[in-house]
């Protein structure tokens, strides 16, 4: 069965490569686009303070990469971040500085 996330990710690959031919194409020289795509998907439940979750919370990402330009795009799982639950306040602060850092 192909998940939601699949058919997105599938899509916006898709377009990403139609994108990147159109463009060399219109530029007047044909280049071999060489696009490179790597997902993730990491269980983020918190199993130990709540032990009778239905359902599972997760991180997603899709990262592409064509020569030197690289996007991410990245989902978390969660209903409150910041003074509700155990997700602090510089829980995204933290995370924007270390994509920023690694990326």
């Amino acid at each position: 069965m192909i998940t939601v996330n699949r058919i997105v990710a599938r899509f916006l690959l898709n377009i990403i490569l139609i994108t990147l031919v159109t463009v060399s194409v219109c530029s007047g020289e044909v280049k071999a686009a060489r696009l490179k795509a790597g997902a993730a998907k990491v269980d983020i439940t918190n199993t130990v303070a709540y032990p009778l979750v239905n359902d599972s919370l997760y991180v997603k990402a899709l990262v592409l990469e064509n020569g030197p330009v690289r996007a991410a795009i990245i989902t978390v799982d969660a209903v409150a971040i910041g003074g509700i639950g155990s997700i602090g306040d510089d829980y995204l602060q933290r995370v924007r500085r270390r994509i920023e850092n690694e990326l």
